[in-house]
């Protein structure tokens, strides 16, 4: 998978989408559901600063209306709090996935990294989100 950049920021901090990947499917641009309104998936993020190597892991689930009321039991937590981690699509497609996580990186960018963490928080789920060192 080639490294996808999200918009450059206008404080010249950059993110960028090193990695894409589903522990649920092989290779999620290739992927084509037996049911394309029946779609419900883990997605793993690879995000850190544009060149610098580094990355953090975040979490988000990706799923269609109908393939989200089939995992109703499942995933209960969904229906109480926080959604933020979740994006639901009317007509599933890998480029409107890829799309709309790279939009959603691009306007969680801040002016430094620090900053940038703070907003991915708020719309996926952090790898250390629960860490007690």
């Amino acid at each position: 998978m080639s490294k996808r950049r999200p918009p450059r920021d206008r404080a010249g901090f950059e993110l960028e989408v090193a990695a894409l990947w589903s522990p649920d499917i092989d290779s999620l641009e290739d992927w084509v559901p037996e049911n394309a309104e029946d779609v419900f998936y883990c997605l793993e993020l690879e995000i850190g600063p544009v060149g610098s190597g580094e990355t953090h892991s975040f979490q988000a689930l990706v799923a269609t209306p109908q393939g989200l009321r089939a995992q109703k039991e499942r995933c209960r937590h969904l229906y109480k709090g926080s959604q933020r981690s979740l994006f639901v699509f009317a007509d599933y497609s890998w480029k409107a996935v890829e799309q709309e996580v790279l939009k959603t990186v691009a306007d969680c960018t801040a002016a430094d990294f620090d900053g940038s963490l703070i907003n991915l928080r708020k719309r996926f789920d952090w790898e250390y989100e629960n860490y007690r060192g």
